[in-house]
């Protein structure tokens, strides 16, 4: 979970009228938007006072006036599904919206899961070939933080799906849409509120969170509004890092670049990559890293294009191909794939260059030794680097501070009042939720914040019990031997506590997760566990919506037979004896149990456990080999059944 700086401008007026000091629509509208389908379109905005202001979208048209404050809402509609339309705003200016698709928008929020991009998905490069869907389009709002609600978003742009646009795309958010898509043949809005690193409570409204006693007080403490000049912090930020730059010995006016292929680097050490660096020779670094190695490539590749795969490198990286620049990306979580032209390649020895930058948090690579390869001949690039510091930051002047409250995603209610609050009421079908992580050891509190949220988010969107989807945590870390208790299992159990709710679904995810990464790249069946969900419950499916979910259990002699919901065509075993399941009596002292399907039911036992009294399934933080599934292919939800 990276924890990013934010850099949040001021809120300015819209260049969108004749007058924009007095005129202006709130920036979720846009060229290329999607509206909600089935219900009137809500378009908000500001105007001088007692101003007439006329909506038309596609043959419908709605008149308002503004208030004493200024501020103007006018419903429109129902639009009839398809486009595209225009959408017309007049009232002392004049605004004009092309290419408008009426569908389904759902808010895809939540951490870095969902921040994950399509470019650094499965088969990314696959999937950005084949993402030719104009019907869907994206939204990304900017990151955000804010002590009081904001009225509107910084400028946002709509995007059609292509090749050119989808990599940078949340993935989780898109391969859900796509599912949709391809089912139904609607047109799908996605609306990206993500941020990495983000708490649960960071996405909920201070009004909500005061009513639980850990947050007795928050509105006291959140003073200052919206006066903090951010803009200026940006120029002081910017400033800064021109001033690292020239502090980099591997880039020195006069001097000869690390970079040049020449360089005798023999003095240099070795770093075994991928990885983070502080997890190997650079505790606790942050700064500039130059990283090199020789690539051999066989003469029948010489003078072709090849595309060097670098996965995804934190924070920036600037990448040279035998002195020659190839390509720099910023972003901590973003795979880099850079084409390395023709003339550049040559046969036998290749000197590739690196320079990593990271400013805090994990730095270097770290994504896993199958993305590190050059493409075409596939020759694998993970190993031993020689690697030399740059630039050491504590050496450096230090960072400018930021305004009070910013900088911290952590911090209650401050991404809901930035980049929730300014999408309201704008029409939504639903939301998908992708956060956890940054909570965990904290399952008492994500057990009464989460409900809270999503009663909040209805609650404010006065659009009924909207559908609510999220995603269990999937499995990570190393996978344990014996049975015990797990903050991770404890996390995913708060996270049900979500299904108490009406029409709220949970994909599980723990069959797709990696021991040594946080991110799984499989989002493309996360996408589709949550649109099975959805398409069987909101839009007429007849199918089982998701996988087994515990419903009771009962102590019959030494066993505990537990008692399934969803179990669709029935239970199965996924590739040999059931595994997974631990029973324990009063003493707490668990062991692996002998598990056989019985009807919508398991039966569990241990010669080790004389009188059972608890059971529990996948508790662990990497449940990894739990083949409990229906039919249909869908996993098991983890569980505990304790006195």
């Amino acid at each position: 979970m990276k924890r990013a700086l934010l850099l949040l401008p001021l809120l300015v007026p819209a260049a969108c009228s004749s007058d924009p000091d007095s005129f202006r629509v709130a920036r979720i509208f846009a060229d290329n938007m999607v509206l909600q389908r089935g219900t009137p379109v809500t378009v908000w905005g500001w105007a001088r006072p007692g101003q007439k202001v006329t909506v038309k979208v596609a043959d419908q048209t709605a008149t308002t006036t503004t208030g004493a404050k200024g501020d103007w809402r006018v419903s429109v509609g129902p639009v009839a599904a398809g486009g595209p339309y225009e959408m017309k705003v007049s009232g002392g200016g004049e605004v004009v919206y092309k290419n408008i698709l009426v569908g389904d928008v759902y808010v895809c929020a939540g951490a870095s899961n969902m921040e994950w991009q399509v470019a650094g998905a499965q088969d990314a490069a696959k999937e950005i070939e084949s993402a030719q869907y104009p019907a869907i389009r994206h939204v990304t709002v900017p990151k955000g933080m804010s002590r009081t609600p904001l009225s509107d978003l910084p400028p946002v742009a709509w995007q059609e799906c292509s090749p050119k646009t989808v990599g940078a795309w949340t993935a989780t958010g898109y391969f859900f849409a796509r599912s949709i898509h391809q089912k139904l043949g609607v047109p799908v809005g996605i609306i990206n509120a993500s941020w990495g690193g983000t708490t649960c409570q960071a996405w909920t409204s201070v009004e909500a969170l005061e009513t639980l006693p850990a947050f007795k007080g928050l509105a006291a403490k959140l003073t200052g509004g919206e006066s903090v000049d951010y803009r200026a912090h940006e120029e002081q930020v910017a400033q800064w890092q021109k001033s690292l730059d020239g502090l980099d010995k591997g880039s020195q006016p006069g001097a000869k670049s690390w970079a040049d292929p020449t360089l005798d680097d023999a003095g240099w050490k070795t770093m075994d990559l991928p990885q983070y660096w502080e997890k190997s020779e650079l505790p606790a670094f942050d700064g500039v890293v130059w990283f090199r190695r020789k690539v051999y490539l066989p003469t029948v590749w010489a003078g072709h294009e090849v595309v060097l795969s670098l996965g995804p490198i934190d924070d920036a990286d600037v990448c040279f191909w035998n002195g020659e620049r190839v390509g720099s990306t910023e972003g901590w979580n973003t795979p880099r794939r850079y084409k390395i032209p023709a003339e550049s390649v040559k046969s036998g020895a290749n000197l590739l260059a690196v320079r990593v930058s990271d400013t805090g948090g994990g730095g270097g690579f770290h994504g896993t030794p199958k993305e590190m390869m050059v493409e075409g001949p596939d020759l694998p690039l993970a190993g031993a680097w020689s690697y030399a510091i740059g630039m050491d930051l504590s050496q450096a002047p230090p960072r400018p501070a930021p305004p009070a409250f910013a900088g911290n995603p952590a911090t209650p209610t401050g991404n809901y009042n930035a980049m929730i609050a300014p999408l309201i009421p704008y029409g939504i079908k639903g939301v998908v939720w992708y956060q956890g992580e940054a909570n965990i050891g904290a399952a008492d509190l994500y057990r009464a914040v989460f409900p809270l949220l999503i009663r909040d988010w209805r609650s404010r969107w006065g659009q009924g019990d909207f559908p609510f989807l999220f995603v269990q945590l999937a499995n990570h870390r190393a996978v344990a031997a014996t049975p015990g208790d797990s903050a991770w299992a404890e996390l995913r159990e708060a996270q049900a506590a979500g299904l108490s709710y009406p029409n709220t679904g949970m994909a599980v995810a723990t069959d797709i997760g990696e021991a040594g990464d946080l991110h799984p790249q499989n989002k493309q069946e996360v996408g589709r566990r949550l649109a099975r969900w959805i398409l069987q419950t909101s839009y007429g499916g007849k199918d089982v919506p998701s996988g087994p979910l515990f419903e009771s259990s009962d102590v019959v002699d030494r066993r505990i037979r537990v008692k399934f919901k969803n179990v669709g065509g029935g239970l199965v075993a996924q590739g040999g004896p059931l595994k997974g399941f631990a029973i324990a009596g009063d003493d707490l002292k668990w062991e692996w149990a002998d598990a056989r399907i019985d009807g919508d039911g398991v039966v569990v036992s241990s010669s080790k456990v004389g009188k059972p009294t608890r059971v529990r399934y996948a508790w662990a933080d990497n449940p990894e080999g739990c083949n409990l599934y229906n039919v249909e292919g869908l996993p098991a939800a983890p569980f505990r059944a304790e006195p």
